[in-house]
């Protein structure tokens, strides 16, 4: 968006991890969701093939029992200030599925959930809401989109949204209830094009859950300048933590104006 107000003002732009702008929130949110089963799923590959993953026999049972059971009665946790409920499980969840770092700390949470204490998902929970300030968040959010115009259309929307993704789908959306609700009428953003700016590089991480790849992608496509780096991994965004292809592309634009090639894919 700065980039279509100020064209002139742009020496040189990455993004990484792109949010698509433009289209309506339930959409985004629900294709967020996606992206975010699509990452449990990587999980769940990974933990099979683990002999040392405590859920390695059955990591998707694993994360379904836990869930079934917060749902059932909230499940103690020794070392918290509050059990785990269903908000806290799927908070714990969706922390731990932003890295491939975390998933060790997502196994051996289950594990100890499924023995009664839920500790560590509340523990991954609580970095979680420690991520951002999260009114802020939604203030953005909810201005910058088209949502329903009440709380009953969202949430038989996020219902739905359960369709596309059975763990998280209506979770994320339903968090969104409160746009409906909003004090300040939304100002929607539409789809900018940065005319006549510079290159702008968009790096979009294949097994991204927050970003999903395909967002990057549309971004880079809907740019007349936009420049696409794919990385092929997991996890939210990727430039300067040590993947070297990627660093070398951006950094090597940043400081020489040097763009890579469009459709550069790493490692």
């Amino acid at each position: 968006m700065y980039a279509d107000l100020f064209p002139e003002r742009v020496r040189a732009m990455v993004l990484d991890g792109a949010v698509e702008l433009g289209v309506p929130g339930v959409q985004g949110a629900t294709f967020q969701a996606v992206g975010f089963e699509r990452a449990l799923d990587r999980f769940v590959t990974d933990c099979r093939a683990d002999p040392g993953c405590p859920v390695a026999d059955d990591p998707e049972a694993a994360v379904e029992e836990v869930v079934a059971a917060a749902e059932e009665a909230p499940i103690p946790a020794a070392d918290a200030d509050r059990p785990a409920t269903p908000g806290v499980v799927s908070l714990g969840l969706t922390r731990a599925l932003y890295g491939e770092s975390r998933w060790p700390d997502l196994a051996e949470g289950l594990a100890a959930a499924l023995d009664g204490d839920a500790s560590g998902l509340v523990s991954l929970a609580d970095d979680y809401l420690e991520l951002a300030s999260f009114p802020v968040y939604f203030g953005v959010s909810c201005l910058d989109s088209v949502w329903p115009d009440s709380p009953e259309e969202l949430l038989f929307a996020a219902k739905q949204a359960a369709a596309a993704s059975p763990h998280f789908g209506e979770a994320i959306v339903s968090d969104y209830v409160r746009c409906p609700l909003w004090p300040v009428e939304p100002q929607p953003l539409t789809a900018p094009a940065a005319e006549g700016s510079p290159p702008i590089v968009v790096v979009s991480t294949t097994n991204d859950p927050a970003t999903p790849y395909e967002s990057g992608v549309r971004v880079a496509d809907q740019l007349p300048q936009g420049v696409l780096v794919t990385n092929e991994g997991d996890g939210h965004t990727v430039v300067a933590q040590g993947e070297e292809c990627v660093d070398d592309a951006v950094f090597t634009y940043l400081v020489d104006l040097r763009p890579p090639e469009d459709g550069l894919r790493c490692p």
